[in-house]
């Protein structure tokens, strides 16, 4: 054990080694993007969309389907384009209850959120997903420290501890028979 130490992990042995794993992605959705015509992009989106459906137990045309996804710009990545799609193909092509067009467009709002990356297809942020989000807090600026001990001499003093409850009030100031 000792022998081991000496060899990989004491600091001053010549053998000692740090591990470092830095992951980088083999292709990101530019990447994918460009490998990809956005014709090729449609009918691989129109095929999953296909299949997802009649998962759903809903029997797809695959023609008008198409023709509504061509109507919309899919590589931009407008998601709710897209959505919307797919709700006038179940409501007008398929002749869906609204209710179901509905319970359906929200859960495929979800699948495109995983499955548009894949594709290749950068998804544009909606108008309403960034109201939603906070407003960013400005970024603070950069401290470089070049004297520690002039630094620490800088810093405000914190104010040391303070009693919950004041001293007065545990003092005696009656006598005790």
């Amino acid at each position: 054990m000792i022998a081991f130490f000496d060899h990989f992990i004491n600091p001053a042995s010549p053998y000692r080694a740090k591990l470092s794993v830095h992951m980088t992605a083999q292709l990101s959705t530019q990447a994918m993007a460009s490998t990809m015509s956005t014709s090729e992009q449609k009918d691989k989106l129109t095929t999953l969309l296909t299949k997802y459906l009649t998962s759903m137990g809903i029997s797809v045309d695959r023609e008008l389907l198409t023709r509504r996804l061509d109507a919309i710009d899919t590589a931009s990545g407008d998601q709710q384009a897209i959505i919307d799609a797919i709700s006038s193909y179940l409501s007008d092509d398929a002749k869906h209850p609204i209710d179901q067009t509905k319970q359906i467009t929200d859960q495929s709002q979800q699948l495109l959120a995983t499955v548009l990356p894949g594709l290749g297809i950068e998804i544009c942020p909606t108008a309403e997903a960034a109201a939603d989000l906070p407003p960013t807090p400005p970024m603070p600026k950069t401290t470089y420290i070049e004297n520690v001990y002039e630094f620490k001499a800088g810093l405000e003093v914190s104010r040391g501890p303070r009693p919950v409850k004041d001293l007065s009030e545990f003092e005696d100031s009656e006598p005790k028979l």
